[in-house]
């Protein structure tokens, strides 16, 4: 619900005022980036109790993996389009999802 809200009031700000296309390109993108980064962020509470119990069988590995994967797909496009609405979250998201897969590695199920 909130996304969504969130969503509409930049649809609404970028199609009611006079921005050029770059402009609106720009809001868009930061709009974006911000929704992943707090996507990546989400499993953050996840991963401090897996150090905090030394136990990462709340991690759910293949999903982990994909993330991972996901991330890296990603990433390298950004990079390739030198567009930083796309790397730069992907890096935070790359740095948590590399974290997990370590996690996964040092505390077993």
């Amino acid at each position: 619900m909130v996304l969504a809200m969130y969503y509409s009031v930049i649809a609404l700000v970028t199609t009611h005022l006079d921005v050029s296309n770059e402009t609106r390109n720009t809001i868009w993108g930061f709009a974006a980036a911000v929704s992943l980064v707090f996507f990546y962020v989400g499993p953050l509470s996840t991963l401090v109790k897996v150090v905090k119990n030394k136990d990462s069988s709340s991690l759910n590995p293949p999903f982990s993996i994909m993330v991972f994967m996901n991330v890296v797909m990603w990433l390298s496009y950004g990079l390739a389009i030198k567009n930083p609405f796309i790397w730069v979250p992907e890096t935070i998201g790359g740095a948590l999802a590399t974290t997990g897969l370590v996690l996964m590695m040092i505390f077993p199920r």
